[in-house]
């Protein structure tokens, strides 16, 4: 049987996280790939510890890789982890490039899921999630600025071009609800 790549996009503090973990509890086993991940790594071989780096300093070396090693560097990373994987579902969570859904798109039996939610639900999710450092002391207008970066800007648009569409602003129950009529309706509907 194929592999089935499930590639996530959406905002910061929209619920992505949530989405690979409702996945996990319905398909059981997965490699779940965060773009940032390559980044993030890369940081820790020159001895910085994971808590300590920043989403600036993230979308900063996104940038710089992109001009060093050529559009859609960190795609290439993503895209090596995902044909390795070993696991039947493999989570490619972090689409934020149109390099990185033309790859998607490459690769049989994938789906794009665009996970959402208000701006002002997804800054207190990430004030409690203290996920990237200095995340938790960011003012509203703050977040709202970091959504103009090069990382930030195509999500959207990325959206539009998505397989399925999850609306996270109501309660947990809801958005397992959305992802089990993601995996009814694409998933076991293509098997």
């Amino acid at each position: 049987m194929k592999p089935i790549i499930i590639g996530l996009a959406g905002e910061k503090g929209a619920g992505k996280e949530s989405v690979v973990n409702v996945l996990r509890m319905i398909l059981g086993r997965v490699d779940h790939i965060r773009s940032s991940d390559v980044l993030i790594e890369s940081a820790m071989s020159f001895g910085y510890k994971k808590n300590e780096i920043s989403r600036a300093q993230l979308q900063e070396w996104a940038k710089q890789a992109d001009k060093i090693f050529g559009k859609g560097s960190i795609t290439k990373g993503v895209k090596k982890r995902l044909v390795e994987s070993n696991l039947q579902i493999r989570i490619f969570d972090g689409i934020r490039w149109h390099t990185d859904v033309e790859m998607l798109r490459s690769l049989s039996n994938s789906f794009l899921i665009y996970v959402t939610a208000d701006m002002e639900i997804r800054w207190k999710r990430s004030q409690k999630r203290k996920e990237k450092a200095g995340e938790d002391k960011a003012t509203l207008e703050q977040f709202a600025e970091e959504e103009k970066a090069a990382t930030e800007i195509y999500i959207k648009e990325i959206g539009r071009r998505a397989d399925f569409t999850i609306n996270n602003n109501g309660s947990p129950k809801k958005l397992e609800e959305q992802v089990r009529l993601f995996v009814s309706s694409k998933i076991k509907a293509n098997s």
